[in-house]
């Protein structure tokens, strides 16, 4: 096994369980915004979908564009491109998640 050296910091932004804990939405679109500016990708991990059916619980997936208005995300996942509406996941997923990036 190989090591591999990363070029800057891994950074990570996550959402607690408990609903009234999390940051405010905006600030969850700030940091996926930061990121894609930098040409980083945001992993993104989702512990229950909530009412979003096009997203698998308890995953990983990769973030390749935002479209901050309708707070929509772009994300890929096996192989094909997907539309996610984090909006209504942030709203009604029960459980924790969270986001991570490279900076720097």
């Amino acid at each position: 096994l190989t090591e591999q050296h990363i070029n800057g910091e891994v950074v990570g932004f996550s959402l607690p369980k408990a609903k009234e804990a999390r940051p405010p939405f905006p600030e969850v679109l700030n940091f996926i915004k930061e990121s894609l500016s930098l040409d980083q990708p945001v992993a993104f991990l989702n512990l229950h979908h909530g009412d979003v059916m096009n997203l698998d619980s308890w995953h990983w997936v990769t973030i390749v564009a935002l479209d901050a208005d309708s707070g929509l995300i772009h994300v890929y996942d096996g192989g094909k491109k997907w539309a996610i509406d984090l909006a209504l996941w942030y709203k009604t997923t029960p459980r924790a998640g969270g986001f991570a990036s490279i900076r720097g």
